[in-house]
């Protein structure tokens, strides 16, 4: 898999306002009313500094001067609201759609995606992570144009309509607040926000890990080492936290200081100019009024420095997953399947296959160099309506195929048919549509069942819910449930039993009626009565559809109509049960040491 996700800071932004181009709009709204309310409090401060000036030198109408600046306030205030309702409207719209984007970008690479990280920091990034770039859209954007354009307008306006001497002593003042000390430290706060954002995506995993492994942390009372690993990790972050807090109490000093000498400096170069004649006391007071309510615009800069190195990391970890290429890319067109009498012939030709690895120094997958490969050029035909069974020592490479003949992952060489076309031709909705799988460990939601059972149909009606229930000799326990079909499963269906997990999964799948169906080591969880009840639903469940059955016990799989013998990654032996009785020395031995397992 390859990725080529944006890195640096420029990049990262044009990313996300790509990624958010619906709320360009009202972001520009927001800007305009947050310069409009700059401006009043800045035109504020320095109408009422030389109000005062006026009134100990020659006098004004105070109901004149509080009826502008009431007028400035309330203008400024009006903004100030407009400002903050469309920024932060933007705001969480932004985070939305980044989040419908990062699921819509994630589901074409499952499981691979999911399977090949972990589940606490994918979600760390889908949650934490993404609400952490909030900071980009409204506290970044805004304030960093803000800072540009309010300063440049009110140096031109102070130049032209009193000092241009005043004007520079302004500027720069507030190239230095809003310029230079916001990236003082900006290196080494960025990379230690990066290390913060990969420790709390550990922590997270860590928590995650604790709570559904609760049982076992409790069994072998390993809690109190839990604990202190969780300590561990968070003094990992602690020195990432303390690098990004001395910069922001470095920065915010200087810019006191600044800020205060800048003030300092206007008052004597003012004095000068005012002594000399070329400015008036009142003009003096108006500039440096200006230049006070001005402060905020220039401040911003350094306020949202400090969370904007943490925004940009999070984002580089989400688009870390977002733009990591699928690992069963769609077609750019699509191939049709033919309609023909017998559909669902499936056929594997010279297949090759390495599961791809992930690196966690980079928060990227990678493309191996010289990956372990586990399928070594298999090659295997399962005919319309017959059933293939897979057997093989456990690691021997079957559900390897089983996942490719489910297309969630593509071969590394070789092709998967189905009916003719390669898989990597069809578009996923028409592949899903012919090919169904139920796994060893069938995921129930924690929903209700009728609802577990409308992940294959959407629209299916209760008597067609109730009929599949039927079929997977799971009717009678809907009947004793309290809730019947609306019975909650529970979180991971921990509320039903095994084997009613499995039924569930099974009518499930009957619902969705494929030409193709794989049941992958299905009754490897349960007991052998358990097995023994379910053997006669899934070979119901079998009639008039391609099968390929991955063997657990290879007792339930004698009446197949084929047998393909699985080891080190290859097909060493085909045939029927009686058939590699007869010539396979490695399929008799596996049928003896089950006999033996099961005698003992």
């Amino acid at each position: 898999m390859t990725s080529t996700a944006p890195r640096t800071r420029k990049e990262l932004s044009i990313w996300l306002l790509q990624r958010t181009r619906g709320v360009l709009a009202p972001l520009t709204l927001s800007i305009l009313m947050r310069i409009v309310g700059l401006v009043a409090g800045a035109a504020l401060i320095g109408y009422a500094a030389h109000a005062a000036a006026t009134a100990l030198t020659i006098g004004t109408s105070l109901k004149t001067v509080v009826t502008v600046l009431v007028v400035i306030a309330l203008g400024k205030a009006v903004a100030r609201y407009l400002e903050q309702f469309f920024g932060h409207f933007v705001a969480f719209r932004a985070l939305a759609l980044l989040r419908t984007y990062f699921y819509r970008r994630l589901e074409p690479q499952a499981p691979a995606a999911t399977e090949g990280r972990p589940t606490g920091d994918l979600l760390s990034r889908a949650t934490r992570d993404i609400d952490r770039i909030e900071v980009f859209f409204a506290h970044t954007l805004g304030p960093a144009l803000t800072a540009v354009i309010v300063p440049v307008g009110l140096v031109v306006w102070v130049g032209a309509t009193t000092s241009w001497v005043l004007a520079a002593v302004a500027a720069v003042s507030w190239l230095i607040v809003g310029g230079i000390v916001p990236l003082l430290g900006g290196k080494a706060a960025l990379r230690s926000a990066q290390r913060l954002r990969v420790s709390r995506g550990r922590i997270a995993q860590h928590t995650t890990d604790s709570i559904q492994g609760v049982r076992e942390i409790v069994a072998f009372d390993y809690a109190e080492r839990r604990r202190s690993e969780l300590a561990e990790l968070g003094e990992e972050t602690h020195h990432d936290i303390a690098v990004l807090g001395r910069a922001v109490a470095l920065r915010r000093g200087l810019n006191s200081a600044a800020m205060a000498a800048s003030l300092g400096a206007l008052v004597l170069v003012g004095a000068g100019l005012v002594s000399g004649g070329s400015l008036t006391v009142e003009e003096l007071a108006m500039v440096i009024g200006l230049a006070l309510g001005a402060m905020p615009a220039v401040t911003a800069v350094e306020e949202f420095t400090a969370d904007l190195d943490q925004a940009f990391a999070s984002a580089a970890r989400v688009v870390a997953i977002t733009e990591t290429a699928a690992v069963t890319p769609q077609p750019t067109a699509p191939t049709t399947l033919a309609s023909g009498e017998r559909p669902g012939r499936v056929e594997l030709s010279d297949v090759h296959f390495s599961y791809p690895s992930f690196t966690d120094e980079d928060e990227r997958p990678r493309d191996p160099a010289s990956p372990l490969e586990v399928l070594h050029g298999v090659s295997l035909t399962l005919e319309p309506g017959t059933v293939t069974a897979l057997v093989g020592a456990s690691g021997s490479g079957k559900s390897t195929i089983a996942q490719l003949v489910t297309r969630f992952y593509d071969p590394t060489a070789g092709t998967v048919f189905l009916d003719g076309v390669d898989l990597r031709d069809l578009d996923d909705d028409t592949f899903r549509s012919r090919v169904t799988i139920v796994g060893q460990r069938p995921y129930l939601f924690n929903a209700s069942i009728a609802d577990n059972l409308r992940f294959a149909a959407p629209e299916a009606t209760e008597d067609e819910l109730l009929r599949v229930c039927e079929q997977a000799a799971l009717l009678e326990t809907i009947h004793q449930l309290p809730d019947g079909l609306d019975t909650m499963v529970g979180e991971q269906g921990l509320s039903v039993s095994g084997g009613q997990r499995q039924r569930i999964a099974i009518a499930r799948a009957l619902l969705r009626n494929t030409d193709v169906l794989v049941l992958d080591e299905v009754t490897s969880q349960l007991d052998r009565d358990t097995e023994s009840e379910l053997t006669g639903t899934l070979r119901d469940l079998q009639q008039g559809r391609t099968t390929l059955i991955i063997a657990h016990r290879l007792s339930t799989v004698r009446d197949a109509d084929a047998i393909a013998v699985v080891a080190d990654g290859d097909i060493v032996a085909r045939g029927t049960h009686d058939e590699l009785m007869d010539r396979s020395d490695y399929y008799r031995s596996l049928v003896e040491q089950e006999q033996d397992a099961a005698a003992a």
